[in-house]
């Protein structure tokens, strides 16, 4: 992904920012994060930012799911998932996690830019939230997106048909 900056932690731990905003980090052992039966502590947990505390639950309430949380985690949106569990997940899963990281960071850029505080809706700012979204953490490593203009063909209006019950009744 583009501007995204490898860090070692203090620990000499993985963390991966972009702007200066993690979004994925490999956690050192911690307390709250252990073997159930040894207590030993688990060297190989990752943490990723999701989009919201309802995906997080979806991924942590199925038994059989790699993820999981602890109490540490309570209120934040992301899940944790161990290293050595992995291979339980597609690619095509873990892509989908970390584009809806990137697209979460764009929706708190545009917020924190002000852009929904009830300004004027035309093509341009519309077209800027959209942008702002879309660039995601590059919003926090220097970028700052802007449509000054745009021209949009006469698109057709919804219809003011009323709606037709296509569902059979019994």
């Amino acid at each position: 992904m583009p501007h995204v900056a490898r860090l070692e932690g203090p620990k000499g731990n993985s963390i991966y920012q972009v702007g200066g905003k993690s979004f994925v980090f490999f956690r050192t052992p911690q307390p709250d994060a252990s073997d159930p039966d040894s207590g030993e502590r688990y060297a190989d947990v990752i943490m990723l930012w999701v989009e919201s505390e309802s995906d997080k639950l979806a991924l942590v309430q199925d038994p059989g799911s790699p993820f999981f949380t602890t109490n540490h985690f309570d209120g934040h949106p992301s899940v944790l998932v161990r290293a050595s569990r992995l291979s339980e997940i597609t690619t095509t899963e873990l892509a989908e996690l970390i584009q809806d990281v990137w697209l979460i960071i764009g929706v708190v850029a545009t917020w924190q830019r002000g852009y929904f505080n009830g300004q004027e809706t035309s093509c341009a700012s519309m077209g800027t939230v959209a942008v702002t979204v879309i660039a995601g953490p590059l919003n926090y490593g220097g970028v700052n997106p802007k449509v000054k203009d745009c021209h949009v063909p006469q698109l057709p209006q919804p219809s003011s048909m009323k709606p037709i019950n296509l569902l059979p009744t019994t």
